[in-house]
C-alpha cells in the first residue's frame, strides 16, 4: 500500500517535471511562474500522511493549477511582465489561494460531511419515532409490550 502511494506521488512528480520542461523550452518565463505557483502541491507531494494520499494531493493541485493558470497565461502573452509579476505580493498570494481553498477542503471536508451525516441520521430517527407513533394510535399499546396479559 505504502509502495502505490509513494509511485502515486512520484508519478505526480513527473509529470510536474516533464510539463515544467517542456514548457521551459517555449517560454522559461511562464515555467517559472509556473514552478514558483505550484510549490504548495510539491510540499503536499512529499509532507502528506495518512490514507487517501493521492486524493488529498490531487485536491490541492488542481485547485493550486487552477489559479496558476491565469498568470500563466498572462505571463505566456507579455513575457516581458515576469518580473513585475513574480515580485508582485497579489500574483504569489492569487497563486497560493487555490492551494489554501484545496487545505481547506482537505480539513473541513470531513467536519461537513459529519455534520450532513449526523442531520441525516437525527432525521431518520425522527421518521421512525413518527412512524412508531402512527402504529401505535393505529394497533394500540400492544405493540409496545407484548407480553401484558389481556383482559
Amino acid at each position: 500500500m505504502a509502495n502505490s502511494n509513494t509511485s502515486s506521488n512520484l508519478k505526480l512528480v513527473t509529470m510536474i517535471l516533464f510539463g515544467a520542461g517542456g514548457l521551459a523550452v517555449v517560454s522559461w518565463q511562464t515555467a517559472a511562474l509556473v514552478a514558483l505557483g505550484l510549490v504548495p502541491s510539491l510540499v503536499l507531494v512529499y509532507t502528506v500522511t495518512g490514507s487517501w494520499k493521492t486524493e488529498k494531493t490531487q485536491c490541492v493541485f488542481l485547485l493550486n493549477l487552477a489559479s496558476v493558470i491565469p498568470f500563466a497565461y498572462d505571463i505566456w502573452n507579455s513575457p516581458d511582465t515576469f518580473s513585475y509579476s513574480i515580485s508582485n505580493p497579489i500574483t504569489i498570494a492569487g497563486m497560493y489561494a487555490g492551494a489554501a481553498i484545496g487545505y481547506i477542503f482537505l480539513f473541513m471536508g470531513p467536519v461537513v460531511a459529519a455534520s450532513i451525516l449526523q442531520i441525516l441520521a437525527k432525521d431518520k430517527l425522527r421518521r421512525i419515532a413518527q412512524s412508531r407513533k402512527a402504529l401505535i394510535d393505529e394497533w394500540g399499546d400492544e405493540l409496545t409490550s407484548p407480553d401484558k396479559p389481556k383482559r
